[in-house]
């Protein structure tokens, strides 16, 4: 039976607003923790592990002064105001809560309610000095800078924008007079504007004071599920395979920006050498369904780097598949990765400061489970 080309974009990244605590404006579907610039500090290690499930970071900081500073670490998780639901924002309780109760009460089978843990940045969990430490979940509204949550929650109104307005039928309950009669209310309060497109985000982060004492080492850990941009492409066997992977490539669109496909990575193969084997070996395979899957992962690197302060010691490691490869753009000059084991890629750098953001591809022959 003849393979017909096929390719398929999922894209869950989504635009952060601008937070207060960075900055910086963050890319696509990144997060990161945002430090308050406090003079004093300086991060002697940064360890930063990433792949398509997990992101964990390791930070040792070194309070250098003669006092106990204490200042706001924060982790924002990405939310976007009043873009068209999909995936990117199944993360927010209020969307899911939303769909499951529309679906269940319409549909003859039941929707499940998914494990929180395995929700992009939900299960966010930090250590400090290795042991677990409670973190503060703060969950505000915004208008510009405006924080319009009492105003939202004193007229019984969701934080999100899209479940809140009717821009998104399926999230409310189909009654188009409740619409109307709340799309008014929140014209009266001057939350959205006359199409009724809502003017205010929903922002959602964790947050706790942390206290460096005077003249010592603090190691600060944390992990989440990241949200993940994906791709898939099956080849089409009336095509070369070279022919082939360059049609399913065009049909990505903007996907691979960040790639850097051009770049030494000081690996055996790079992400276009590896698809390329990928799809001679698949022209050879009897079976029908395999194909290829990419997995981009953003991380907001710059926020979480004091400022300008070099970070004395860089690690950064990303895992991938077994038969899969990792690439990401270069963070500096002449950046080479060395492989220390089969699934896993590393490069170093000592006295780094982060100029740009962090994306990284992951292909794997087969899907990776709890991606999401």
């Amino acid at each position: 039976m003849i393979k017909r080309f096929f390719i398929t974009i999922l894209l869950t990244l989504i635009l952060l607003p601008f937070y207060a605590h960075a900055e910086l404006t963050p890319p696509w579907g990144a997060s990161g923790i945002t430090v308050d610039k406090t003079s004093g500090l300086s991060i002697e290690k940064k360890e930063l592990f990433i792949s398509a499930t997990t992101i964990r970071c390791v930070m040792v900081i070194r309070n250098n002064s003669k006092a106990n500073i204490s200042t706001e670490m924060a982790f924002h998780i990405p939310s976007h105001p009043h873009r068209n639901m999909g995936t990117q924002n199944y993360w927010d309780e209020d969307i899911l809560e939303a769909k499951l109760y529309n679906h269940n009460r319409s549909s003859s089978w039941t929707l499940d309610r998914p494990d929180k843990n395995k929700l992009p940045f939900l299960n966010f969990s930090t250590k400090i000095n290795g042991k677990p430490i409670d973190v503060k979940r703060l969950d505000q509204a915004f208008k510009g800078t405006q924080d319009v949550t009492a105003l939202l929650k004193n007229n019984n109104l969701p934080l999100n924008p899209e479940v809140a307005s009717c821009n998104n039928l399926p999230l409310i309950n189909f009654d188009l007079n409740e619409c109307k009669e709340r799309t008014e209310k929140l014209k009266d309060l001057k939350l959205v504007d006359q199409s009724g497109t809502p003017l205010w985000h929903k922002d959602i982060r964790f947050e706790w004071k942390q206290t460096f004492a005077a003249g010592e080492e603090t190691e600060i850990e944390y992990s989440y599920h990241p949200a993940t941009g994906f791709i898939s492409v099956y080849f089409d066997d009336e095509r070369p395979p070279l022919e082939s992977l360059a049609i399913g490539l065009l049909h990505t669109g903007c996907f691979f920006d960040n790639a850097c496909f051009n770049e030494k990575t000081g690996l055996e193969q790079d992400l276009i050498s590896w698809l390329l084997k990928k799809f001679s070996q698949d022209l050879q395979a009897p079976d029908q369904n395999k194909g290829t899957y990419v997995y981009e992962v953003a991380y907001m690197l710059q926020s979480d780097s004091l400022g300008q302060e070099p970070i004395k010691n860089f690690t950064l490691i990303i895992k991938h598949p077994k038969d899969g490869i990792a690439q990401t753009c270069s963070l500096w000059p002449d950046m080479l990765f060395k492989r220390t084991s089969a699934t896993t890629i590393e490069a170093n750098r000592t006295n780094f400061v982060p100029k740009n953001d962090l994306f990284v591809y992951i292909a794997s022959p087969e899907i990776i489970k709890d991606v999401f």
